[in-house]
């Protein structure tokens, strides 16, 4: 209750369980399976995050914004799909993550 000159009272926390963690918004989704696609196709690809939102989504008719873009990056980091290379600049270059045990030693 809320009585004249005093603040209102803050609202009790959610019941453990009852409110579905929030996840990524569709348009990052969007933008995990486009980068995905995009590796599938061009599996030596590499770029950073300017470069995939300027080059590789349009490449497949479909444009997100940065933001989206470094946050499905962060996703597809998380998950194993993408590896992420520092360059002198500060820069990450983001590319597929290379097979394991698949590639035969050069000679």
């Amino acid at each position: 209750m809320t009585r004249p000159g005093l603040p209102a009272e803050p609202a009790p926390p959610p019941a453990t369980g009852s409110v579905p963690l929030a996840g990524p918004d569709t348009g990052v989704l969007d933008a995990v399976q486009a980068i995905a696609a995009y590796l599938a196709l061009h599996p030596g690809a590499a770029d950073n995050a300017e470069g995939i939102a300027q080059w590789w989504l349009p490449a497949l008719q479909t444009q997100q914004p940065l933001a989206q873009v470094q946050a499905a990056l962060q996703l597809l980091l998380q998950q194993g799909v993408v590896v992420a290379r520092p360059l002198p600049d500060g820069n990450l270059v983001y590319a597929a993550r290379p097979a394991t045990g698949s590639a035969r030693p050069r000679r």
